[in-house]
């Protein structure tokens, strides 16, 4: 059965629509109207017969699917912060219109979104019959899994979902969402990988991401980000978790990863400049010797790193694969930025 005109206008609309990268920042989290449209997109295709949906889903493009998912993410936040249990209806709608299981973040942004359900005391169960009645063939079997497992679940961290607290943003949400984005390679870097790496269960693994600061790391990566946007030195990307890559330190250490309470990282493309690097933003544990984190850090090309108290601020140069410069990455005004924002909130022990 083909999709009725208005069906095929709303997905057509869905596949034109693009989210601006910084829409995906879930750390500094602002509203965008384009959640508006898409809601009113996804209403008119649900309000539809449930034959159509088959073939609207088909419809889809892969810019598309990424972008109800986005959609789904924002709206489940947004439904955290405001207590708009709505919110969370379509949220949950849109996901279902994905035309694969393999599209929807279930280990993180599904749990994330029945845990804020059942806070907003939405009924669980119309919920789960509501999108069995929308989702294509095998969706409902993988949402039962994730609805069985919240039995199990008596914070949002358990989901893989970390609150932060900032200014001026409010709260948000670090989402260790490894697995489930690595069908999208345009958000990997966020998760701290690049082209050339695999993500699998075993990687996951490897990786054992914790998010136990003593200090509030998502509000220093704020600060550093905004402050380096209103100096005009460069434009930041999407904060969001990372990790720190033993090759980051020279391979001081022998294991792939160099452990971190917690560690954001955000990409700055310094203005008139056409060249790119990331900025990592990690409290690292006592017990460990930052200094020479640093010093080791220092030695490989085009990096530099600064430390204050428990807190490593590094800053490694994205590759530049053209021959218009030969000109090393001048990292000073970035340095006098981050080394006042380190003072301004990282008190140093007496």
């Amino acid at each position: 059965m083909a999709p009725s005109a208005r069906v095929f206008s709303a997905i057509h609309n869905i596949n034109q629509q693009v989210y601006d990268i910084r829409s995906l920042d879930f750390i500094r989290f602002r509203d965008d109207p384009l959640d508006v449209v898409l809601a009113a997109r996804v209403r008119d295709i649900v309000a539809e017969d449930a034959r159509e949906l088959d073939a609207a889903r088909q419809d889809l493009s892969s810019d598309g699917v990424d972008t109800l998912v986005a959609f789904a993410e924002r709206q489940i936040l947004t439904s955290h912060r405001t207590a708009e249990s709505a919110l969370l209806q379509d949220a949950f709608d849109a996901l279902a219109l994905c035309p694969n299981t393999s599209h929807i973040p279930w280990e993180t942004w599904v749990k994330g979104g029945l845990f804020v359900a059942r806070t907003l005391d939405v009924d669980l169960d119309e919920l789960r019959e509501r999108f069995g009645s929308l989702a294509a063939s095998g969706f409902l079997e993988r949402f039962d899994v994730a609805l069985d497992a919240m039995d199990r679940v008596e914070e949002l961290s358990q989901c893989g979902v970390f609150p932060v607290s900032t200014t001026p943003y409010g709260e948000g949400w670090v989402v260790f969402d490894i697995l489930n984005t690595a069908h999208r390679p345009d958000f990997m870097s966020v998760l701290g990988f690049r082209s050339s790496q695999s993500v699998t269960p075993a990687t996951v693994t490897e990786i054992a991401p914790t998010h136990s600061p003593t200090l509030n790391i998502a509000q220093l990566a704020v600060s550093l980000a905004d402050a380096i946007d209103a100096a005009g030195y460069g434009e930041t990307s999407v904060l969001d978790h990372d990790n720190l890559v033993g090759s980051l330190f020279d391979n001081l250490t022998d294991g792939p990863y160099v452990a971190a309470n917690a560690c954001l990282s955000f990409v700055t493309d310094i203005t008139d400049d056409g060249r790119s690097f990331t900025i990592y933003v990690a409290e690292i544990d006592p017990e460990d010797d930052i200094d020479a984190l640093a010093d080791a850090a220092a030695l490989v090309e085009e990096q530099v790193a600064l430390v204050h108290g428990p807190v490593l601020v590094l800053m490694s140069a994205v590759p530049s694969f053209e021959d218009e410069s030969d000109e090393e990455i001048d990292f000073t005004p970035f340095l006098s930025v981050a080394e006042e924002i380190l003072g301004e909130h990282v008190p140093l022990s007496s």
